[in-house]
C-alpha cells in the first residue's frame, strides 16, 4: 500500500508469535519443550480442513486422504485413540461439506498467495471473500462468541484481506470464519469480518514494522527482548517460561535439563 516499505512478510502465525512476546518466538525456532501429553486436536483440524480441500477441488476421496494422514501422524499415547481421532475427523469433514457457504463461484483452493494459503477464495455475487476453515473438537454455546471475536483483529485475517486482494487487484470484502464445532452440540456457522482498505492500511503501518523488527533478528541484527507481562496468558505460562525465568534465556541450559529439546525445522 501507499507509502508503506514493505520488506520480508512473515506469516500470520509467525508474526502473532513475535507480537506476544519477541523472545518467545526468537526461542521457539531453536528449542521447543519436550511435551509430556500429545494433543489431537490441531490433527483433526488439518484432517477435516485436507478432506474439504479435496472436495472443493472436486475429488471424491475427501475422507480417504483425511483419514490417510490421521493414521501417518497420530502418536501412540495421546489424548485420543485412533479411532476417536478418525471419527472426529469424519464427522468434521461431513458438516463443513453441509454448510450452505453462501458463494457464487469459487476462485481458488488452498492456493498460495505470497506465504499465505487461505481454504478459499470465492465470489459473493461480485465481491471478493475468503474463507478460512476453523475446527474446535469442543466449544460450549456460552463461549462460542467469544471464541468468533477473537478473529475480528487476528493478523491472520487481515493478512489473507491484504494478500488475496494485491493478487486480484480489488479489495476483499470480508474474511469469512467457517467455525465447524464438534461438540457438545455440533454445528458450523458463518462469521464474517469486514474489512475495508483504510483498516487494512492501519494494520499493515504496524505489521510492517515488526516485520523489519523479525528480519534484523534473523539476521543476528537484532535483539529479541522479553516480554514478561505476556509470561503468563489465559491458559497459564508459555512454553518458554522455564527457560526464561529458571534458565535465565539460557538455551543450552535448557537443553541439557531435558525440559526442552533442538526444534528440527527453522522458522
Amino acid at each position: 500500500m501507499a507509502g508503506i516499505q514493505i520488506g520480508k512478510v512473515f506469516s500470520p502465525y509467525v508474526t502473532d508469535s513475535y507480537q506476544r512476546c519477541p523472545a518467545l518466538w526468537d526461542k521457539s525456532r531453536r528449542v521447543q519443550l519436550v511435551s509430556q501429553k500429545k494433543y489431537t486436536a490441531m490433527l483433526i483440524g488439518s484432517a477435516v480442513a485436507l478432506g474439504l480441500e479435496r472436495h472443493y477441488k472436486g475429488f471424491p476421496d475427501g475422507q480417504e486422504k483425511a483419514e490417510e494422514l490421521v493414521e501417518a501422524q497420530y502418536q501412540e499415547g495421546s489424548d485420543r485413540t485412533l479411532r476417536g481421532v478418525k471419527n472426529l475427523t469424519k464427522q468434521g469433514i461431513e458438516l463443513g461439506m453441509a454448510t450452505n457457504l453462501g458463494v457464487t463461484k469459487i476462485e481458488a483452493v488452498e492456493q498460495f498467495f505470497g506465504n499465505i494459503k487461505p481454504d478459499l477464495v470465492a465470489r459473493e455475487k461480485d465481491e471478493l471473500v475468503v474463507i478460512d476453515h476453523k475446527v474446535k473438537v469442543n466449544l460450549k454455546d456460552e463461549y462460542l462468541e467469544k471464541e468468533l471475536q477473537t478473529f475480528d483483529c487476528g493478523n491472520q485475517m487481515l493478512h489473507y484481506a491484504w494478500a488475496v486482494g494485491a493478487e486480484y487487484g480489488e479489495p476483499v470484502e470480508r474474511v469469512y470464519i467457517h467455525m465447524i464445532v464438534l461438540a457438545p452440540a455440533p454445528k458450523t456457522l458463518l462469521h464474517p469480518v469486514k474489512m475495508t482498505s483504510e483498516r487494512i492500511q492501519l494494520w499493515l503501518q504496524g505489521v510492517a514494522k515488526d516485520w523489519v523488527e523479525m528480519e534484523a533478528i534473523t539476521k543476528r541484527q537484532g535483539i529479541a527482548g522479553t516480554r514478561f507481562s505476556s509470561c503468563i496468558g489465559k491458559y497459564g505460562p508459555c512454553d518458554m517460561y522455564e527457560l526464561c525465568h529458571s534458565f535465565n534465556g539460557d538455551e543450552q541450559a535448557a537443553l541439557t535439563s531435558g525440559l526442552y529439546e533442538p526444534v528440527a525445522k527453522r522458522w
